[in-house]
């Protein structure tokens, strides 16, 4: 296994496909295929504010060595806790993503999160 992979005891999970589809694409840098997951109007919740997607996905998500460890699930796949690093000797942030989904896309996604002490 890959730091690009999903890394978890069950790879079925996120066991909801787009959401799975989503941590594949943000764990291996494929910004087209992330992008393709998101509706055109999608909206980025993060930390309780309102961001603009591309420009957060391009600093925060798809910066070199960024990595999602997803860690558990609930509500069918649509909300997942996990570690998130933005990039190489980022600080790791436990934090949960909530998905909205509409037509097969990710429509909304709120991310909330802390630092993790002794990191």
């Amino acid at each position: 296994m890959t730091d690009a992979d999903i890394r978890l005891d069950r790879p079925s999970r996120p066991s909801n496909p787009v959401v799975r589809a989503f941590f594949q694409a943000v764990n291996t840098g494929d910004r087209t295929a992330l992008l393709a997951l998101l509706t055109t109007d999608a909206v980025l919740v993060v930390d309780g504010g309102e961001r603009e997607v591309e420009p957060w996905l391009d600093r925060e998500v798809l910066d070199p060595g960024g990595h999602v460890e997803v860690v558990d699930e609930e509500v069918g796949g649509l909300v997942v806790s996990g570690r998130f690093r933005a990039g190489e000797g980022a600080e790791p942030v436990t934090g949960r993503w909530a998905f909205e989904l509409r037509e097969d896309r990710v429509s909304r996604v709120e991310i909330g999160g802390s630092r993790e002490s002794g990191a």
